[in-house]
């Protein structure tokens, strides 16, 4: 009786300890695209490097992209706990795009799942992009 129950609590723990590893985000990125010229701009970090991106179907001349080392960008200081539970359960927004507008996604990788918000009308959603894009700058 006892095994059993050791061998429970064990495999209780071991489940618990794994959810959390696969809630640790990977990465988080935010791109914006659209309108006529057939824009994106991007910019994804990840604990060890910042990749940005900034391409125009319309004039290649103008397309970007970089990779630098990250080691002053935390990912949980764009992004703790509590706002990444908030994010995900989040629902997008109206795309832009019909119009010739641009839209913008944040995505946040986990190890379990890959979540994408686009246009979200909400404080926290603005803020992290806000925040990504200041990065670049």
């Amino acid at each position: 009786m006892k095994s059993l129950l050791f061998l429970s609590l064990f495999i209780l723990i071991m489940s618990c300890s794994s959810t959390a590893q696969n809630m640790e985000i990977k990465s988080i990125s935010v791109s914006t695209y659209g309108g006529e010229m057939g824009y994106v701009d991007s910019i994804k970090v990840t604990k060890d490097s910042i990749f940005t991106a900034t391409n125009v179907a319309t004039d290649s001349l103008r397309n970007r992209s970089s990779k630098i080392l990250n080691s002053k960008i935390k990912i949980s200081d764009l992004m703790n706990d509590s706002d990444f539970q908030k994010v995900i359960s989040l629902k997008d927004g109206k795309s832009n795009m019909p119009v010739d507008g641009t839209d913008t996604a944040l995505k946040i990788e986990t190890a379990e799942k890959v979540y994408t918000i686009i246009n979200a009308d909400n404080s926290i959603w603005k803020r992290i992009v806000k925040d990504m894009y200041s990065i670049q700058r």
